[in-house]
């Protein structure tokens, strides 16, 4: 009898984790992250020994710390606009830089980089002027050495918002 238990026992906590399984998959694939973490949670505490849900639990966390990550680059965007529009270029150019060293090939922030060098240059004199010039392109070259390309590119696209010569181009 006892026997019979344990594997009357064993079939339904299968049946148990597979619907775990399942759930969590279909979750998973609604992108529905806190769900399908749950099932997979339940799934391991059903069978510890499977190494699926596992996997998924870790692939999970990943995307959840993505999705957080994206959050926090969207909000900081949404700062530097809201500094650019009062015309406030520091504050602007901080947030789009604390953009970019979460997200380095961020599109959006590396445009408005740029249109933040051009406010600065519009509030800025000539000599001002090239002087910003040639320190963002000492910077680029700098960086480039460091085989820190991204950064490298992003401070060129910032000094061909002041002017352009050959080096600039490349």
């Amino acid at each position: 009898n006892k026997l019979i238990a344990d594997q009357a026992a064993a079939q339904a906590n299968k049946v148990k984790y597979d619907a775990a399984i399942k759930a969590g998959d279909d979750f998973l694939a609604a992108n529905k992250l806190p769900e399908a973490k749950a099932k997979f949670t339940e799934a391991v505490g059903l069978d510890a020994n499977q190494v699926y849900p596992k996997q998924k639990l870790t692939e999970i966390e990943g995307l959840l710390a993505s999705a957080e990550k994206q959050k926090e680059v969207n909000t900081l965007i949404k700062e530097g606009d809201a500094a650019l529009t009062k015309k406030d270029a520091a504050n602007a150019r901080a947030k789009y830089q604390q953009a970019l060293v979460l997200d380095p090939g961020n599109a959006i922030a590396s445009a408005k980089m740029q249109e933040v060098a051009a406010l600065e240059n519009q509030l800025l004199g000539e000599a001002q002027k090239e002087a910003n010039f040639k320190k963002l392109k000492e910077d680029a070259v700098a960086l480039y050495s460091q085989a820190k390309y991204q950064e490298a590119k992003q401070k060129m696209l910032e000094a061909k918002t002041i002017k352009s010569d050959a080096q600039v181009e490349q």
